[in-house]
């Protein structure tokens, strides 16, 4: 539950960050409070006194980090605006949780983070701390460090590593900020990354390394194809920074230097097939564009690669992707295609849409296929698998399939169990079949 609502946490951060971009220059200005009531907004904002920071020991030493190349342009931000105690007055009057945002109250945070020269954000930030249980607390925080690292990255990382709660909220906060590094210096946030492993070792420990390889992928998808590569033993780095990839390739071409160069590293099918599964996962259509259009150029099972991009797709699009997936087999194998199909993905959402797919396919005998997609749902979708049970003819597999769909209800309700053992039209053979199996378990 915690974990759930860190990630929580972390995805309207982001929403949050990227609408108040978008904000400040359509709807919002500078320091649009106007969606607040007038008892919320402290008074007398522009003649509000100074405050100096809280720790101004700390503030030196962040000042002294800075990045390289760094240069922020004061003047054009609206100093007499906001001071730190009339910002966090404001930023504490807009209640920002968990459990009821709205994306408007966070892009004004982040606007006014944005007005806040070094010395005031610190008192802001330090007036927030130390953070303690109240998630509340930890979210403004990681706002407000985000907000930040927009100006001063390396700055804002120092922040998290001294001031977030150890495990995987700290995790979040330096993979985040680790990311708007990337973005103003990709070697000097690659360089940090690559000599502090520790910071990155528990769960969501990719997240900062997918943040950089997306920065690079941006512009040079063999560089970032070849950083994923020299991480490959770091499985989580490796997973997430082929997602990070995959989301930059616009064409069957980008995919193919991505799929050649894990194929010169490493001839064995394990890494192919997650870049395979993980552009299916993003882009089925790029997918099979190269499937179908560069994939033959490789030593390569082309029935497995075939299986691999269903395998994924179809838990979006079942009915689509099993058109393609069966249309492209040859002539001789789709028999044997449709068998598979049925045997390996008859559950999942959507259970009619996979029957009436099925049904669809008259150019084939699809018999034994349905047997296989009844047993399949009979567990996780009682009610589909009997509505296609009176389909079966063979006697012993009805009373198999019978028996599988009892179970299943069972699972949900001894009373549907019951009456679907009282409608059975086998209801003698199927009584025996419960009772044997029961005498079974009991001597087990």
């Amino acid at each position: 539950m915690k974990y759930i609502i860190i990630i929580l946490w972390t995805l309207s951060v982001v929403l949050a960050y990227f609408f108040g971009l978008s904000q400040r220059s359509e709807t919002l200005g500078p320091t649009d409070t106007s969606t607040l009531q007038s008892s919320q907004v402290p008074h007398d904002i522009a003649g509000h006194s100074k405050q100096p920071p809280l720790y101004s020991n700390k503030t030196n030493q962040y000042e002294s980090e800075a990045p390289a190349g760094s240069n922020r342009q004061d003047a054009e931000l609206n100093h007499d605006a906001w001071d730190a105690e009339t910002a966090k007055q404001t930023i504490d009057a807009l209640n920002l949780n968990l459990q009821s945002f709205d994306l408007r109250s966070l892009s004004i945070t982040y606007d006014i983070v944005s007005a806040l020269n070094d010395t005031e954000f610190m008192s802001l930030l330090e007036s927030y701390l130390p953070l303690g249980e109240d998630n509340q607390q930890t979210q403004v925080f990681g706002l407000l460090l985000l907000s930040y690292a927009e100006k001063q990255p390396q700055r804002a990382l120092n922040l998290a590593l001294d001031h977030s709660p150890e495990g995987i909220t700290k995790t979040l906060f330096l993979g985040q900020v680790l990311g708007k590094w990337a973005e103003q210096d990709t070697n000097a946030a690659l360089s940090w990354y690559t000599s502090n492993p520790e910071q990155f070792a528990g769960p969501m420990g990719g997240l900062g390394f997918s943040k950089i390889v997306s920065v690079i992928a941006r512009d040079d998808i063999g560089r970032a194809s070849d950083l994923v590569i020299d991480n490959m033993l770091q499985s989580q780095d490796f997973n997430t920074g082929l997602g990070s990839i995959i989301q930059h390739v616009n064409s069957a071409s980008d995919f193919d230097l991505v799929f050649s160069k894990l194929n010169e590293m490493d001839e064995r099918a394990l890494p192919q097939s997650s870049a395979v599964r993980t552009m299916a996962m993003f882009k089925p259509d790029l997918a099979v564009d190269w499937v179908e259009n560069k994939s033959e150029e490789y030593d390569v099972d082309q029935g497995a690669l075939r299986d691999d991009i269903f395998g994924t797709w179809q838990s979006r699009d079942f009915v689509e992707a099993a058109n393609w997936r069966l249309q492209s087999a040859p002539l001789e194998e789709r028999q044997a295609v449709l068998e598979k199909i049925s045997k390996e993905y008859s559950h999942g959402e959507n259970s009619q849409k996979r029957f009436v797919w099925l049904e669809q396919q008259t150019d084939l005998d699809i018999t034994s296929a349905r047997i296989n997609m009844i047993g399949g749902m009979a567990f996780s979708a009682p009610d589909v698998a009997s509505e296609h049970l009176k389909k079966v003819q063979d006697p012993e597999e009805k009373l198999d399939l019978s028996y599988r769909i009892y179970s299943g209800y069972e699972r949900i309700s001894p009373r549907r169990a019951e009456d679907f053992l009282t409608s059975s039209d086998i209801k003698t053979k199927l009584e025996a079949r419960i009772k044997s199996a029961k005498e079974f378990e009991a001597q087990r």
